[in-house]
């Protein structure tokens, strides 16, 4: 796993990691690309970059795509 942090939140810590897959989109989001550029320089479907925002944001625990970027900036994995 690419983008490993350890998240912690009311007294408990959980590692998470995110695929390299998950973590290129979720940098290209950060970037400030939309779905379908992101599809279109990754050569994958919408539904599939949609996927995996979907699974990155479920695994950081997050609100929404920003709240996952932020969580991303806060630990470091992207700068």
């Amino acid at each position: 796993m690419v983008g490993h942090l350890l998240i912690q939140s009311k007294g408990k810590s959980k590692d998470v990691s995110l695929s390299k897959r998950e973590l290129e989109v979720m940098m290209q989001v950060a970037n400030g690309d939309s779905t379908k550029e992101i599809a279109n320089i990754m050569d994958l479907s919408e539904l599939t970059i949609n996927q995996y925002v979907k699974s990155a944001i479920k695994k950081l625990k997050a609100k929404n795509r920003s709240h996952a970027i932020n969580l991303l900036y806060q630990h470091g994995i992207i700068l």
